[in-house]
């Protein structure tokens, strides 16, 4: 992700077919005209926004002296103070600039909730929902925990979202903990919502740290189901209010906001190395902006590595080093035994690939593929034969020196006709490598003792039949 500070932000347009949301980060104080200066910065910078929500309690909901009284027109909902109480004032104003904003940039605005007063002077925490048009199309108020009621139930249900692409798609939004009572008062929805909007205040406290490991190759898993209240997320989609493959995004109270698919937090729903990504999101200090297509989630992007022998046996224990090419490779696997090794990678681009196992020879030793969100599987066969079974040329009885890559990251290739002494830049030798039968061998960047090195330069050397020397880059 891409953090971007608030006095630069500049946020692209989106490149990908689906829903561009904004869920905004708000905290402390003047919330109203807090939220108002984010939108107008956000889509003044991208007008390309489809949706943006803010929290629970976002508009004086976490007081009693903010309230609104809401009548229905012809084409949505009226709004005025309740009392006389500046907070509520304050209110009044941003709902105002809400609804010029919405119909200036033709987005959908939710911003957060409020203390509704009806004619009966009953009170909801509702949020009230700014269509396109700038209207308040309808007011969305919480469910209670254990019953139903007639003034509430009608809202409980799904909204469509015309994107600015052409596309449909359909929306939930929760507040706060409602999430937990919704399955068991109102029971199996008749449809799966395409993406899920909360609004919290609170409640999932920490569910941010649940959203930060899934930009981590692999994520782990272990701390994801940690914060992600799984029990909560699993009666939803067993009610069928909303999908694995719906897009879960939050905006909290404390100014924390993510997003991510639901299956990727529902314990179970996948397997440890395959899991959705969110291709386009950008996390920045006002809100986290994201293009999603729920109806097509893209998986992480892969590549499967297959070893085998002449027989096609599979050969475990092949040395798998790869990057983006133009770079030093920096990751590392090793086949199992069943032949196989998998790199998972995030973002569209060129790898590049080196094989290596001591004592073999291996075909191919490298290769570059691109893998891309067109084609988001790649699959490499590698072969892998004994030294003496490879027909070539007689070995030359000199054999130079060499590595590869240089400079790099987890480990080299270094051909020789001898056995390699490693020395550091104070002189000392810090590793004997000996070759094997083809000349060929593996430094994995440590020391006789298994220490990893620092980073630096090295000289590798060797005694006979020549004496050579070549310098050789470690970057960590």
């Amino acid at each position: 992700m891409k953090r971007l500070l608030i006095g630069t932000l500049v946020l692209t347009s989106a490149v990908f077919c689906g829903v561009r949301v904004a869920a905004l980060r708000v905290s402390g104080a003047n919330r109203c005209m807090q939220t108002v200066t984010i939108i107008d910065a956000l889509l003044s910078a991208d007008s390309t926004i489809d949706i943006i929500f803010a929290p629970a309690e976002n508009l004086g909901g976490d007081s009693n002296k903010a309230r609104i009284i809401f009548a229905e027109t012809s084409t949505g909902y009226s709004f005025e103070v309740a009392d006389t109480f500046r907070r509520s004032r304050d209110v009044l104003c941003a709902l105002d600039a809400f609804a010029v904003l919405a119909e200036s940039y033709g987005t959908t605005i939710i911003p957060g909730s409020l203390w509704e007063v009806d004619s009966f002077n009953r009170c909801f925490e509702s949020v009230p929902i700014f269509g396109p048009e700038g209207e308040v199309t309808r007011i969305r108020r919480k469910a209670h925990q254990t019953k139903l009621d007639p003034n509430i139930d009608p809202s409980v249900r799904l909204d469509t979202i015309f994107t600015k692409a052409g596309d449909i798609y359909t929306y939930l939004t929760t507040i706060s903990n409602e999430v937990r009572d919704i399955p068991s008062v109102y029971g199996r929805a008749s449809q799966a919502a395409d993406l899920w909007l909360h609004l919290d205040r609170r409640w999932k406290g920490n569910f941010h740290l649940a959203i930060e490991p899934l930009n981590s190759i692999p994520p782990n898993w272990d701390i994801v189901y940690a914060y992600s209240d799984s029990p909560s997320f699993s009666a939803l989609i067993d009610s069928n209010w909303v999908s694995n493959s719906s897009v879960l995004a939050f905006s909290n109270f404390d100014g924390t906001a993510g997003a991510t698919v639901l299956g990727n937090i529902a314990r179970g729903a996948h397997s440890p190395d395959d899991w959705f990504i969110i291709p386009e999101y950008l996390d920045t200090t006002l809100a986290v902006v994201f293009t999603v297509d729920p109806a097509n989630p893209l998986s992480i992007l892969r590549v499967d590595i297959f070893a085998s022998d002449s027989a096609g046996v599979p050969v475990r224990e092949l040395f798998v080093n790869y990057g983006p090419a133009g770079s030093i490779p920096s990751y590392v696997a090793w086949t199992d035994e069943f032949g196989s090794a998998r790199a998972l990678i995030a973002e569209e681009s060129e790898m590049f690939f080196l094989f290596a196992m001591d004592g073999m020879a291996v075909f191919p030793e490298e290769t570059t593929v691109m893998v891309s969100r067109s084609a988001p599987r790649c699959t490499i066969s590698v072969r892998v034969l004994p030294l003496y079974s490879v027909e070539e040329a007689p070995r030359p009885e000199y054999i130079g020196l060499s590595i590869s890559p240089n400079p790099f990251n987890a480990a080299c290739r270094i051909t020789s006709g001898s056995e390699v002494e490693i020395i550091d830049v104070c002189g000392r030798r810090v590793r004997v490598i000996s070759v094997g039968e083809g000349g060929g061998a593996l430094w994995d960047g440590r020391d006789e003792s298994g220490k990893e090195l620092p980073s630096g330069v090295y000289f590798m050397r060797t005694k006979s039949p020549a004496p050579q020397t070549i310098k050789a880059c470690l970057m960590r």
